[in-house]
């Protein structure tokens, strides 16, 4: 009989599963949305375009499973990605702390056959200004050492791709690195700092017996992510580039790897999707990888709205016009492999179409009110007051539009006024939508 059971209940969860297969998460006035609307709310606040905006609702209201590389069972829907991003918020430690400090160690390589590649500190601090929007007070050491003898490297492999030949640096031993980086590494360079810092490690080799080094490829190695237990980011030998360019999306990362593992290090995940099947969610920034389903692997040189929102310091950023709001998408259309969400020049309008009494089967009447996206973009929680007045009585009813496609009507109804046993069949009503949320600026209101 317990098997039985079981089974049953076992039945009973797969088709909860499969009802939620093709769900839409609709109602985000509900308790457990209060995240995503926080984040819309800042979102406006730092002016963001609201095709930024409706990207993130709409795919926040996608529960539709996909295979997800990176997620307990191996699927995940966009709803549950952004809605766990969004509980980062208020970890502690993951937003910037200032002053931010970054101790930056560069291992140059001392082997014979190898040609070290230092990176230059003062343009390190002026990428990470403008990828971040931060000051950053950057110290930066050497340590010479031959990778052979610390990491135990017989050979490296050489390959050929692009029409050229590289060594690979797939044959550094990751596990072996990150070891050496906890127990020689973070005692001697990084010791602990007050507050909430994190550090960088880089593989400072350029060149291997004449031929390029490059990381092409090598997830395991580029993509290595923070070490946890001492806060630091273990990057490749990108070195900091001064622009997005052909060589930089198709043979390497440019600076871009080193904000990308530094931002895992703040417990930052991956802004996109790990499966080809799967949509990517939200924007674009330096946690996203794949930038659309048509482009090749790129990381983008800026912080998008997720990222920014979590990690955003007390007091605010140092240069928020670099990163915010219209930087963000003036920087997303100047990428090329980048596609803007619906269009680049958005228009988003919505108007207050009707309003009409409405008698109820029982005691009094309902108001309902009717409105229509007159934009050129889908709307998300577009706020609306109602004001109603029958003789002294007053009453101010908050009504929000969650979501709202291009040409699509909405009705929403609020009861009549009720004070004791009086009924107000048909207050006066005063109805508005503040558009000064949208561009072009216009109030629309209606008068009952």
């Amino acid at each position: 009989m317990r098997n039985k059971i079981i089974w049953c209940l076992s039945i009973f969860l797969v088709c909860q599963v499969e009802s939620l297969s093709a769900a839409t998460v609709t109602d985000l006035s509900n308790p457990e949305h209060k995240g995503l609307r926080d984040f819309v709310t800042w979102m406006r606040s730092k002016k963001y375009e609201e095709n930024i905006v409706s990207k993130f609702v709409q795919d926040y209201q996608d529960a539709t499973p996909h295979p997800d590389d990176n997620w307990p069972g191996g699927v995940s829907t966009n709803y549950e990605r952004i809605a766990a991003e969004l509980l980062k918020r208020t970890k502690p430690g993951s937003k910037f702390s200032k002053p931010l400090v970054i101790r930056y160690l560069d291992l140059v390589p001392l082997d014979a056959n190898t040609t070290a590649l230092p990176v230059d500190p003062e343009v390190v601090k002026e990428k990470f200004k403008q990828t971040f929007g931060m000051n950053v007070s950057l110290f930066y050491t050497q340590e010479f050492m031959s990778y052979q003898a610390a990491f135990g490297i017989a050979d490296y492999k050489k390959i050929e791709n692009l029409g050229g030949k590289f060594f690979n640096v797939a044959s550094l031993n990751d596990a072996t690195i990150v070891k050496w980086i906890k127990t020689v590494a973070a005692p001697k360079f990084f010791a602990p700092l007050p507050g909430y810092h994190r550090d960088i490690v880089r593989i400072a080799i350029g060149q291997i017996d004449g031929l390029k080094v490059t990381n092409l490829g090598v997830l395991a190695f580029s993509s290595a992510d923070a070490i946890s237990s001492e806060n630091i980011a273990y990057v490749g030998n990108e070195l900091p580039v001064a622009a997005p360019s052909t060589e930089v999306f198709s043979q390497g990362y440019g600076f871009y790897a080193h904000s990308h593992e530094w931002a895992h290090a703040w417990w930052q995940s991956h802004h996109y999707a790990t499966s080809v099947n799967m949509p990517s969610y939200g924007t674009f920034g330096t946690l996203s990888i794949a930038c659309n389903k048509k482009s090749d692997k790129n990381i983008q040189p800026m912080i998008d709205p997720l990222q920014a929102y979590l990690m955003e310091p007390e007091g605010g950023f140092d240069y928020p016009e670099l990163i915010l709001g219209k930087a963000y998408s003036d920087n997303l259309k100047s990428i090329d492999p980048c596609e803007v969400p619906f269009t680049e020049d958005p228009h988003p309008n919505i108007v207050i179409e009707d309003a009409v009494y409405i008698l109820k089967a029982t005691k009094g009447s309902a108001l309902s009110i009717t409105v229509k996206n007159t934009g050129d973009i889908p709307l998300a929680l577009v706020p609306i007051t109602v004001k109603l007045q029958c003789g002294k009585i007053k009453k101010t009813v908050q009504l929000t539009v969650n979501w709202i496609p291009v040409g699509a009507t909405q009705s929403l109804k609020i009861p009549s006024i009720t004070e004791g046993r009086f009924t107000c069949e048909k207050p006066a009503a005063n109805i508005s939508i503040d558009t000064t949320l949208f561009k072009p600026v216009q109030m629309s209101s209606l008068q009952l």
